[in-house]
């Protein structure tokens, strides 16, 4: 067993996504996180570690942002702090007191930290040039994640895109990139992931107009589906989806770890097979029982005769994808917030923010941690989660959910087609978060505790007149 560090307390947050901007920041706990901070630099008993545990800062929000930009990430650093002075304040005060240790776990949308001048710099920013504090900042951006013992507690910490297929980081390449660049020479293009690809090439127009599309969930059954209703020209954009697809099935864990390379053609057939098929389970109405089963049929039978993925969704007068049909129903005439309802009112029953509600990310994540592990604390999802360990039979899985803002559709609002339509008129118009108002957005920022002696928990963060409290995270609140 490797040595870890010790600590008497720690606590995990994630997912801040400080970054973007005015009125498109989806990070609008400032004066709460700073609270938090505060608290733990003055209230916390010995040794304490605060780890922020992936995407603390969110490049791919900024302004005119690229996948990956390393001559640019410095300045793009320097412009979001000053974005969320009192974050930074909190921090270096934090940082300069004895016994208090950050660490920062890489996530997905903050990659250019793990270059060495941007993490220098990073360093340096917290630190305020104080050694002393330097020394209790941990970066943690080698894919590694982040361990340590509190008390009898064996802990691991990672951000969660490991285990999503179209969020993989290579970190390999993101080593010879920084090797190549500070040795001056030529440097091999980064192929980004699916899911900034996704974000950079079509999600950042789109939010610029729609900001619930960074907020709602399911992204899938909920914002792609609304988003495609009110701008129905965007099916232009499939063939880039089908093209991001593609990349993501290239870089799935299993073929990335035991380097499976196929002849071209034949590896692109299978791409486009499988783009086809996840193509149609996202944009399906359901994805569930007969008509789900029929569906995939369909997809295969049309693949085989060699159909452009794009036409399976887009196609007129298929009855067998939901959203083709809505899209179409919008075409020859149906008002808009019917068709967008049609497409999303099974969400009335949505369990996407039950926090004890077990998930795909959970299983993988479960079984990538080791069984000396008793608790794993993830978060990438946005999606707050409290579980047992099933890979060893005991300990705690959490998931630390997000510290942005949230939206969900009530059974309330999907209850009939009019009382959607002023939800749906409300998104359609709202282009900036504040547009959104409280009625539709809420924020639940939630922290993992994990202190010796005592059971690890999952808590909601809640301010109270000088400072904060932790109250029992719960369901859709």
């Amino acid at each position: 067993m490797i040595p870890i560090p010790p600590f008497d307390q720690v606590y995990v947050i994630s997912d801040l996504h400080m970054g973007g901007p005015p009125g498109h920041q989806i990070f609008g706990q400032q004066d709460l996180l700073c609270s938090f901070i505060d608290h733990l630099r003055t209230d916390a008993q010995g040794e304490c570690a605060l780890v922020i545990n992936g995407d603390m800062i969110d490049f791919l929000a900024q302004p005119g942002a690229i996948c990956f930009d390393p001559a640019g990430a410095i300045d793009q650093l320097d412009n979001i702090a000053q974005s969320f002075p009192k974050v930074w304040a909190s921090l270096r005060a934090y940082v300069r007191t004895p016994q208090r240790h950050l660490t920062i776990v890489l996530g997905n949308h903050d990659l250019e930290l793990a270059l060495p001048w941007v993490r220098e710099h990073l360093l340096h920013g917290l630190s305020a040039g104080d050694g002393n504090a330097q020394e209790r900042i941990q970066l943690c951006f080698d894919g590694a994640g982040f361990a340590c013992s509190v008390g009898s507690w064996q802990v691991l910490c990672v951000h969660g895109n490991e285990v999503d297929e179209w969020n993989i980081t290579d970190y390999e390449k993101l080593r010879r990139i920084s090797v190549d660049l500070i040795q001056g020479r030529p440097v091999e293009p980064w192929t980004p992931n699916a899911g900034s690809k996704l974000v950079v090439d079509i999600m950042n127009g789109i939010k610029s107009k729609h900001a619930f599309v960074d907020l709602l969930k399911p992204e899938k059954q909920g914002a792609l589906r609304i988003v495609l209703t009110m701008h129905p020209e965007l099916q232009a954009k499939g063939t880039d989806v089908v093209g991001i697809l593609r990349r993501r099935f290239v870089t799935t864990p299993l073929r990335r770890a035991f380097h499976l390379l196929e002849e071209p053609e034949v590896a692109e057939a299978a791409e486009r097979s499988e783009a086809a098929r996840t193509l149609a389970q996202i944009m399906a109405t359901g994805g569930e029982g007969a008509d789900a089963r029929r569906l995939m049929d369909q997809v295969e039978r049309d693949f085989e005769n060699h159909l452009d993925p794009v036409d399976l969704v887009y196609r007129r007068g298929s009855a067998q994808l939901g959203i083709g049909s809505a899209l179409v129903a919008t075409l020859t005439g149906s008002q808009p917030y019917r068709v967008a309802w049609e497409t999303v009112k099974e969400l009335a029953s949505d369990q996407t923010f039950t926090i004890r509600r077990t998930d795909d990310d959970f299983e993988m994540i479960d079984g990538l941690a080791g069984a000396n592990f008793d608790v794993v604390v993830a978060g990438h999802t946005h999606l707050a989660r409290i579980l047992q360990r099933r890979k060893v039979g005991r300990g705690w899985y959490f998931n630390t959910g997000t510290w942005a803002w949230l939206m969900r559709l009530t059974p309330e609002q999907l209850e009939t087609e009019e009382t959607f339509r002023p939800v749906f008129e409300h998104l359609a118009t709202a282009a900036t978060i504040e547009d959104l108002g409280d009625d539709l957005k809420f924020a639940r920022p939630t922290v993992a505790i994990i202190k010796k002696d005592e059971n690890p928990v999952l808590k909601k963060v809640v301010p109270r007149s000088g400072g904060i409290d932790f109250v029992d995270a719960k369901d859709n609140a």
